[in-house]
């Protein structure tokens, strides 16, 4: 989905991200890891010039709560494209789908360490390095 949208907005069209979190006890933070993983994926991770958005291009904000799972919503133009549905809870995975084998570790992969929650393992390595 996150493809569709970025090939289906022209380049200097703004995308609008909206983070809500459902319904649960998980707070803003992750909130942010969603939010992070989205930008990052539309920002750094697609390979094509044509579709790789320009972070000046993104405008990023977190919503209400809502009863249902949480949700990432997409606007372009002012009116709502489409949205990912999330786990009550649970981080926004993305990056590479070719990994998701059975006892492969998806965060052994380079371009995915970038993401939540591979991202926490890497802060903590460099945490340790540093203590």
């Amino acid at each position: 989905m996150l493809d569709v949208v970025a090939q289906n907005t022209p380049k200097g069209e703004t995308i609008i991200l909206i983070a809500r979190l459902g319904g649960g006890g998980a707070g803003r933070e992750l909130n942010r890891r969603r939010v992070h993983n989205v930008k990052t994926y539309l920002t750094k991770f697609m390979t094509h010039e044509d579709v790789r958005r320009d972070p000046k291009s993104l405008i990023l904000a977190e919503g209400e709560r809502i009863k249902e799972c949480g949700r990432v919503e997409f606007y372009v133009r002012g009116k709502l494209f489409d949205y990912l549905s999330i786990a009550t809870g649970g981080d926004l995975i993305v990056g590479s789908c070719c990994h998701d084998e059975p006892g492969t570790d998806r965060c052994t992969v380079e371009s995915d360490r970038d993401f939540y929650p591979c991202r926490d393992r890497c802060l903590r390595r460099r945490q340790r390095r540093r203590d």
